[in-house]
């Protein structure tokens, strides 16, 4: 039970800390509206109280407004990135060019340019030659 509110009490910081990084009045706009859960009766204002979701149907209840709180916390974005090691950016790097030749690769051939698909199928072969070398260091 200890573990529990000290788990809460972490939570709580943490989203009232992003939230104040970013500007945002958590309070203000968690708990404009007091949206309850059908089944266990939670507000938003509960949840960041206690810390986490009262059942499974608060998840489907509340979506929007997590999405929104995540989207203004991470910038604007709601997929989170994360970090990279510092040597996988090269690996990432040449797997990023080689999905937007091969995008573009695609389309020259739906336009039947294919001396121009030619020399991209080309460039995608020398990148994933690149891609083998540096997996296999």
């Amino acid at each position: 039970h200890q573990d529990d509110i000290e788990e809460a009490f972490v939570v709580k910081q943490i989203l009232q800390h992003l939230a104040t990084k970013h500007g945002i009045n958590f309070q203000e706009m968690a708990f404009k509206e007091e949206k309850q859960c059908p089944t266990c009766q939670m507000t938003l204002k509960d949840i960041a109280h206690v810390g986490k979701f009262g059942c499974a149907n608060c998840y489907a209840t509340f979506k929007e407004d997590i999405i929104d709180i995540v989207r203004r916390v991470q910038g604007g974005h709601f997929e989170h990135v994360g970090k990279t090691p510092q040597s996988s950016y090269k690996k990432l790097a040449i797997k990023k060019q080689i999905e937007e030749k091969t995008k573009y690769l695609n389309k020259l051939i739906e336009e039947q340019n294919f001396e121009e698909a030619a020399v991209v199928r080309d460039e995608i072969k020398a990148l994933k030659d690149e891609s083998e070398v540096s997996r296999n260091e």
